[in-house]
């Protein structure tokens, strides 16, 4: 074959050196390795990774920097933590977008000596046939005999490749690609006939409680009706089965004791299989526990599930009653949802409540407790009739229906149609997920705000701004900040794409401005002189 025919190849690693050396060595050792170009992606350390797991991917970088693999080779290393799922669709976009097709392999998977022979093969049979949306090179080990290959539409992500006409097509909206396939009324086909829990994984990929790609990738060409190639007896080994993995337990269920020789593309049937799909359905089946142990299972879920509300409710309480210790000693008020202030409160102090929401729970608050004024900023029109009608009793509170953000002049803001926080930032999770009103609202900076709300300095800033608040800090100049005693900032890594990392960022930078720090957890700080 041409060299210039064949395809790159994508390899994704992070933590792993033992397997990553492996999987090198069997791609090493194929036959058209050294004609092939590998552009190897090495992700960064978590914002947690201790000294062991920073060592772990030190010495996976070594291994990947050992050799030459293969005849060109290209290497990414990340500072900080994407994460699998976001690593494998960010790498293959862009190789796709600069070559038109891409292989890709995990830092866990053992080939075959003709493991590229028959991806490139395929790549190139299947070029032009637009139904054929991806090529696997791994095939379950099922117990029935199949042909050389054939089309199975679960999409395997254990060594695949596609082009660039079917990866258009990915769908990275988990909710969206449920909601369609529950629409069309197929989610038993989606899961094999109901022997896989393909669409609970998607519900968990759309609830956030799980973060992975493969699962996105087999609804979109499934909604697009696509096909993918399969080969018998499987041409790749997953040796990540053996607990070391990030989304893997251990097990031996999927592993072939002999990989298979060259496999030779030939004309077949442009449609599923169905002995393919019925012999996955008695896997599947197969690989179910029995009803004693499901049962069991259940139970003990039940169980632990109890334990677990029980013990975050002693961990709210026992912070609680730490943070009235805390309030003795530092003088640190505990304001219902975490705000925290430092200090005695005069009866004449203004507190700048900063996206005060509906019912200005923290304004009212300090009004009721402290008899404090209260500035409250929201430019949620949604709100105005409820923030009008608290302003209008009791005379200490007030309504601004601005912005606040870097700059000063006008901005877009994106109103939650169901969620009471809407947001400037169009990725954060209650505008990404929810239908919205988009509109014109007048935005102030830090450095600006005191002069429009008449006051020479603010001594108290509550800031919840939705994530607007990293590129505030970010702009921030000491000049700025001299102007604030305190501000409490909530930070929204945990609903934006932002990271834990970015946030940490912002507090080194607001130590650097002059402020101390106070925290209990990672998201809400309050910044003190």
């Amino acid at each position: 074959m041409n060299g210039k025919n064949l395809s790159p190849i994508a390899l994704f690693v992070y933590n792993r050196p033992y397997h990553t050396l492996k999987t090198l060595e069997s791609l090493n050792n194929n036959h058209l390795s050294d004609q092939s170009s590998l552009y190897i992606f090495s992700d960064g350390p978590k914002i947690n990774a201790t000294e062991e797991d920073l060592n772990k991917i030190k010495d996976t970088r070594e291994v990947i920097r050992r050799k030459k693999w293969c005849g060109e080779v290209f290497i990414e290393e990340s500072a900080d933590n994407k994460g699998l799922a976001d690593c494998i669709v960010n790498g293959v976009t862009k190789i796709i977008n600069e070559h038109g097709k891409v292989i890709v392999l995990e830092d866990d998977l053992v080939t075959s000596p003709y493991f590229l022979d028959y991806m490139n093969d395929a790549l190139n049979f299947y070029k032009d046939e637009n139904k054929v949306m991806h090529i696997s090179g791994y095939m379950f080990p099922v117990k029935e005999k199949l042909p050389p290959t054939f089309f199975y539409n679960t999409a395997s992500c254990w060594g695949w490749a596609t082009w660039k006409r079917a990866w258009d097509h990915f769908e990275p909206d988990a909710r969206l690609l449920r909601e369609k396939i529950e629409k069309v009324g197929l989610v038993k086909k989606f899961n094999i006939e109901g022997t896989y829990g393909f669409m609970n994984q998607l519900e968990r990929n759309a609830n956030g409680t799980a973060k992975t790609w493969a699962v996105k990738w087999y609804a979109s060409i499934f909604l697009n009706n696509g096909l993918s190639l399969h080969p018998y007896p499987s041409l790749v080994n997953n040796i990540g089965h053996d607990g070391t993995g990030e989304h893997y337990l251990k097990s031996d269920k999927y592993n072939w004791p002999k990989l298979a020789d060259k496999i030779e593309i030939s004309k077949i049937e442009l449609k599923e299989s169905l002995t393919a799909r019925k012999a996955m359905r008695n896997f599947y089946k197969n690989m179910r526990p029995s009803f004693i142990i499901r049962l069991k299972n259940k139970l003990n879920n039940l169980f632990f599930r109890k334990i677990k509300i029980l013990t975050l409710l002693l961990i709210k309480t026992a912070r609680e009653w730490l943070l009235r210790v805390l309030g003795f000693f530092m003088g640190i008020h505990y304001v219902p949802r975490n705000y925290l202030f430092r200090g005695k409160f005069d009866s004449q102090d203004i507190i700048v409540d900063v996206g005060c929401g509906f019912e200005a729970e923290f304004s009212m608050h300090m009004i009721k407790n402290f008899g404090l004024k209260s500035l409250g900023i929201d430019p949620t029109k949604k709100h105005f009739d409820s923030l009008k009608k608290i302003e209008s009793t009791g005379g200490k509170f007030r309504h601004y229906d601005l912005a606040i953000s870097a700059n000063t002049g006008k901005i877009l803001f994106n109103e939650s149609e169901s969620n009471e926080s809407g947001s400037i930032l169009s990725e954060h999770k209650n505008v990404k997920k929810d239908k919205i009103k988009t509109y014109s609202v007048k935005t102030f900076s830090l450095a600006d705000l005191p002069a429009y709300l008449g006051m020479n300095k603010i001594k108290y800033l509550k800031l919840d701004v939705e994530g607007v608040e990293y590129e505030i800090i970010k702009n921030l100049k000491k000049e700025d900040v001299d102007k604030y005693s305190q501000i409490f900032i909530e930070f929204h890594h945990h609903c934006t794409d932002y990271s834990v990392k970015d946030t940490l960022d912002a507090v080194r930078k607001m130590i650097k401005l002059g402020f101390k720090k106070f925290t209990l957890n990672n998201h809400d700080y309050l910044f003190y002189k």
